[in-house]
C-alpha cells in the first residue's frame, strides 16, 4: 500500500469555488485540508470521465443522503450570505434535487446560484 500512488480526481472545481468557498471545499474533502501525502496527486479537471481510460481503477463518491445534500445547502447558504428560514431552504432543496436526481455538492452548489438569482429577481 505504501508503495501506490493515488490520483483524486474532482471534476467540475472551479477556481473561484477554491478562493471564494474555502469553507465548502474543505466540507466536501472530509471536513479537513493538509499537506498531500507524496504518492497522492490531487487533479480538477472539467470532466472526470475522458480521463477514466488512463486508470485502473475509478472510485466514484456515492450520492449524498438528503440530510448530507441539505446540509451542504445551508453550509453554502451560510457561505453565500443567503438568508433564507433553514427549514424553508431544507424543504426546497429536497424538491429541487428531485428534478435534477441527483444529491452532490455541485447540484449544492447549483441550487444556491438558484436562489441567489431568484432573490435579485424579486
Amino acid at each position: 500500500m505504501y508503495n501506490s500512488k493515488f490520483i483524486l480526481i474532482s471534476d467540475e472545481l472551479e477556481p473561484d469555488d477554491i478562493l471564494n468557498n474555502y469553507d465548502c471545499l474543505k466540507y466536501c474533502l472530509g471536513r479537513s485540508l493538509e499537506a498531500r501525502p507524496k504518492n497522492v496527486l490531487f487533479y480538477a479537471c472539467s470532466n472526470h470521465k475522458s480521463h477514466a481510460k488512463y486508470f485502473d481503477e475509478i472510485v466514484e463518491f456515492e450520492e449524498m443522503t438528503e440530510r448530507e445534500f441539505q446540509d451542504a445547502v445551508v453550509s453554502l447558504a451560510k457561505i453565500m450570505k443567503v438568508i433564507i428560514p433553514v427549514d424553508f431552504l431544507r424543504e426546497q432543496a429536497l424538491i429541487w434535487a428531485s428534478d435534477k436526481h441527483e444529491r452532490s455538492a455541485a447540484t449544492a452548489r447549483e441550487y444556491i446560484k438558484q436562489v441567489i438569482w431568484e432573490l435579485k429577481q424579486d
